[in-house]
């Protein structure tokens, strides 16, 4: 039997793999909205910086500019 061991931010990141579920973003959506919708069943497991990081957005992109209307955002699961 392995051992198990929690992973730290870092290490986080450097994962690969997961379920990547393409999320739409509605009109009206920033990213800040968009991820509060993500957390609204699991508060904080989501961030703004991981929407960003996923997509390979700009990281200064600003969370509270709206997102187009339709735009297909990846999310891991």
């Amino acid at each position: 039997m392995s051992k198990k061991m929690a992973l730290n931010d870092e290490q986080m990141n450097g994962v690969t793999g997961g379920t990547i579920v393409p999320r739409v973003a509605e009109g009206g959506d920033t990213l800040n909205s968009f991820v509060a919708k993500l957390n609204a069943d699991k508060p904080n497991r989501f961030t703004v910086a991981d929407v960003i990081l996923w997509n390979g957005l700009d990281p200064n992109t600003d969370p509270n500019a709206p997102l187009p209307a339709g735009q297909v955002l990846k999310v891991y699961f």
